[in-house]
């Protein structure tokens, strides 16, 4: 009896020694958790003053050299075919920015007219038919020809395009059809009483001149998949990029996929984001999307940021951060209304 007593109050001391080191380990979590929380709110702060800062130095300047004021605005075009995007852990900013590149081009949607090609050498039925049945390794290697290129080319600076496929009876394109635009964009699809509604694909094709190597931004192709109602992506669809890796920055994470709902070429809902870097490592993320306006993710009364990594890390998410004035206007560039 006695031997079964001492037993008890060993495994009694053993226990009681386990809960100990238990609530040591959570009392020393609980506080870095709070030092991050600190870091993070003493860095947030940091920033905004920076932010205003930058806007009064801006401002004098602009005041003070004329010059410096066409440059900022040189600057700020420029800008528009970049979006700059962070990424977050543990509620601690990172210090670097990272950027999304998008092909040059209009950046918001703008309407289309129909026009006559005067040369009907079958090009354009070659071209719809390989689409329309979606071998797509023969489109693409077509696209990249001097006699498809040659006919986008006809079309830079207008707001035409060419079409081939079938029309309704005020000769309208209705129904599945190709329309070739400038600058190497292209659509294949159904149309409805002259505008893209249904399914199809819209592609825009980077084809850089190798004199002007510094225009090249590593973009290949951007392509949007998916359903359309009067002529932009409307419902659900994909956004997706191709890149040259070579020639990317080595801290660069830039987007690979969009997919989910689209409000007239807005992301509209919830959405399924895929990233990648330099190196074509990939990291999957999701968000909530309102009309081109990330929902912010919160924990108390710290931000995390707009996406959260859909792979938990422990037993905390990764976020993506983005700044205030880049969580704008968030859709497919070219075609957001």
């Amino acid at each position: 009896m006695k031997e079964l007593k001492s037993k008890e109050v060993i495994i009694g001391l053993i226990i009681i020694i386990i809960l100990g080191i238990i609530a040591i380990f959570l009392l020393i979590r609980r506080e870095k958790r709070e030092i991050a929380v600190k870091e993070n709110t003493a860095t947030e702060s940091t920033r905004e003053e920076d932010w205003a800062g930058e806007e009064k130095e801006s401002t004098d300047e602009g005041e003070n050299d004329q010059s410096d004021e066409q440059m900022s605005s040189s600057q700020q075009n420029e800008n528009k075919n970049i979006l700059k995007v962070e990424t977050t852990q543990e509620s601690v900013l990172p210090k670097e920015e990272a950027k999304l590149y998008t092909i040059l081009g209009q950046e918001n949607y703008q309407s289309y007219t129909l026009a006559e090609r005067k040369t009907d050498d079958g090009q354009l039925k070659e071209l719809f038919e390989y689409w329309d049945a979606y071998k797509m390794e023969a489109v693409n290697d077509l696209l990249r020809l001097e006699r498809i290129k040659k006919i986008s080319a006809e079309l830079n600076g207008t707001n035409k395009f060419y079409y081939y496929g079938a029309l309704d009876s005020l000769g309208r394109p209705h129904g599945r059809g190709l329309a070739v635009y400038g600058n190497n964009t292209y659509y294949c699809g159904d149309w409805k009483e002259g505008l893209r509604s249904g399914q199809g694909m819209w592609l825009q094709v980077a084809i850089y001149d190798e004199e002007n190597e510094e225009l090249n931004l590593g973009v290949l192709e951007h392509m949007y998949n998916g359903r359309w109602n009067k002529d932009l992506p409307n419902g659900q669809g994909q956004e997706h990029f191709s890149y040259d890796y070579t020639i990317l920055d080595v801290e660069d994470k830039i987007i690979a996929n969009v997919i989910g709902n689209f409000k007239d070429g807005y992301y509209n809902g919830e959405m399924y984001i895929m990233s990648t870097d330099s190196q074509g490592n990939t990291k999957d993320w999701d968000g909530v999307c309102k009309k081109g306006v990330w929902d912010i993710l919160l924990e108390g009364n710290t931000t995390k940021g707009v996406w959260r990594s859909t792979e938990m890390n422990q037993e905390d998410y990764e976020y993506y951060f983005m700044f205030p004035q880049d969580n704008v206007n968030q859709g497919i560039y070219g075609l957001k209304k």
